[in-house]
């Protein structure tokens, strides 16, 4: 998770622990307190959570050299961020073992019906 996700949860948190903006129920107790605002904050969580991690994309920093640790394609420079090694890694050539088109310089990962394995191969689309 990056800094400024991890902020962004901390203000979350911040602002609805009960009785720093609301407390509800008004007169509930404590426990009834505590798991409304609990469930506020899962749903609110939930709604806001693709919008702020999409606007916080802008701080993230200059694409990540093969080699180094990513969870996304869109963090390595090479645009392939492997699932086996968690690295980024180049984009693989025709004829190799993929996983999914966006592992391939082609962009397409299909099954090679003679071998029953995932290969990149060369794109349909001329």
């Amino acid at each position: 998770m990056s800094i400024p996700m991890s902020l962004y949860l901390v203000a979350l948190f911040f602002v609805l622990t009960p009785g720093v903006l609301v407390s509800l129920p008004p007169k509930g107790s404590k426990l009834v307190v505590a798991v409304t605002h609990a469930v506020v904050f899962a749903v609110v969580y939930q709604l806001t959570n693709g919008i702020v991690s999409q606007a916080l994309e802008g701080f993230a920093t200059s694409p990540l050299p093969n080699g180094s640790a990513c969870t996304k394609g869109n963090q390595c420079k090479s645009g392939r961020c492997s699932w086996s090694t968690t690295k980024c890694e180049n984009k693989l050539p025709n004829g190799a073992t993929c996983d999914n088109p966006g592992d391939c310089i082609s962009m397409s990962c299909i099954i090679n019906p003679s071998t029953r394995v995932r290969q990149c191969m060369p794109s349909m689309m001329t």
